[in-house]
């Protein structure tokens, strides 16, 4: 499934995550690994402790930064793509409250 600004997301339960200086990282026990996060992606991983709009996720990083918004949803995008690629998020439909993928 493609992430787009319509898309509503959520955190896979299952990373165990520890800040560090102002960024965060991550680990995996599912997919075995551990991920860093400089402090934009710790951003979005705060934004996204609850279900979220990806549309409200890239409204509140153009309100806490300085950058065009098309930069900024390019990039949030392609984020979200990559945990969605190692399952840290999901997708759910509506308004983010259903179960399932």
């Amino acid at each position: 499934m493609e992430i787009d600004l319509d898309s509503w997301i959520v955190r896979a339960p299952q990373p165990l995550a520890a800040e560090i200086d102002d960024g965060l990282v991550l680990l995996s026990l599912e997919a075995e690994t551990y991920f860093g996060f400089n402090p934009t992606a710790a951003a979005i991983w705060r934004l996204i402790e609850a279900p979220a709009s990806v549309r409200g996720v890239r409204d509140a990083l153009l309100e806490g930064f300085d950058a065009a918004p098309d930069r900024v949803t390019a990039t949030l995008l392609a984020f979200l793509s990559r945990l969605l690629a190692h399952r840290l998020i999901e997708i759910r439909p509506g308004d983010g409250r259903a179960t399932g993928v």
